[in-house]
């Protein structure tokens, strides 16, 4: 994860044959061949075929998961009959989304167990206060989804790594 620009998404491209599935705009004019990924139903056509066609791809690249997110919660609003996630009441529709979230950790868990496919995953970042209890409180980098499905991925992540600009300062008089 990191922020606008950084070069996830070229970085993720370097993967061994890959797959982009492209939730955002985020390919540019990179040459890696991808699915535009408006909708849930697009996602679950997408996974379905990456495991049940051949094909020479290693890598499936999900770009990005913030922006998988509201997808996620228009999902969950459609299984319960919703009109906004935030309709159950505090916190109940994040909660549901848990399982629509595990439902995608599933079918990428398929792709890497099944095919034998590297996952890779990318999302922005975002600047949030940490309340340490054994220190001043700071701000630190965190992926930017919803605190449930942040942990939900990150659960099922080998690796979670951070990208960001080189930042320089000068002294001047």
């Amino acid at each position: 994860y990191g922020p606008k620009g950084v070069g996830k998404t070229t970085f993720a491209a370097g993967a061994p044959a890959p797959v982009l599935l492209a939730v955002e705009d985020g390919v540019g004019r990179l040459d890696v061949p991808h699915w535009g990924i408006p909708s849930w139903d697009d996602l679950m056509l997408a996974i379905g075929t990456l495991l049940g066609e051949e094909h020479d791809f290693k890598s499936v690249i999900v770009d990005s998961l913030d922006w998988l997110e509201p997808i996620v919660w228009a999902e969950t609003c459609r299984r319960n009959g919703w009109t906004s996630i935030e309709a159950p009441g505090y916190g109940k529709g994040y909660i549901e989304a848990d399982s629509v979230w595990r439902d995608f950790v599933d079918g990428m868990q398929a792709l890497r167990d099944e095919r034998g496919m590297s996952v890779v995953q990318l999302a922005h970042e975002e600047i949030k206060t940490f309340a340490s209890p054994e220190a001043d409180p700071f701000d630190m980098y965190r992926i930017k989804l919803h605190k449930r499905g942040s942990a939900i991925l990150q659960e099922h992540a080998d690796a979670v790594g951070f990208l960001s600009f080189d930042t320089f300062t000068t002294t001047t008089e």
